[in-house]
C-alpha cells in the first residue's frame, strides 16, 4: 500500500494536536466552513494521518498545498472533488 492510500484509508491516533488544529482551521478558513459542509467531518481523520505520518516540514508543505488547491479549485466555495 502506498502512502497516499495510507492517508485516506487508515485511522491513526492523534498525538500531534497542533498540526491537526492547523489543518482543520486552515481548511475551515480557506476551503469550506466545516459546520456548513458536515460531510467533511467524516474525512477529518485524513488530517490526523497526515500529521502523524509526516515530519513538521512535510506537514507544512502539505498544508500549503491544501491552501493552493482550495484557492484554485474552490473559487465559489464548493468543491468538485476534495478528500
Amino acid at each position: 500500500m502506498n502512502a497516499n492510500n495510507d492517508v485516506f484509508n487508515t485511522r491513526l491516533e492523534l498525538n500531534n494536536r497542533e498540526c491537526y488544529h492547523n489543518f482543520v482551521d486552515t481548511f475551515n478558513d480557506q476551503c469550506l466552513e466545516i459546520t456548513k459542509h458536515t460531510y467533511v467531518l467524516g474525512k477529518l481523520f485524513t488530517f490526523v494521518n497526515i500529521c502523524e505520518q509526516l515530519d513538521d516540514s512535510s506537514a507544512t508543505q502539505a498544508l500549503n498545498k491544501l491552501v493552493q488547491y482550495c484557492q484554485q479549485k474552490l473559487p465559489n466555495g464548493y468543491p468538485n472533488t476534495i478528500l
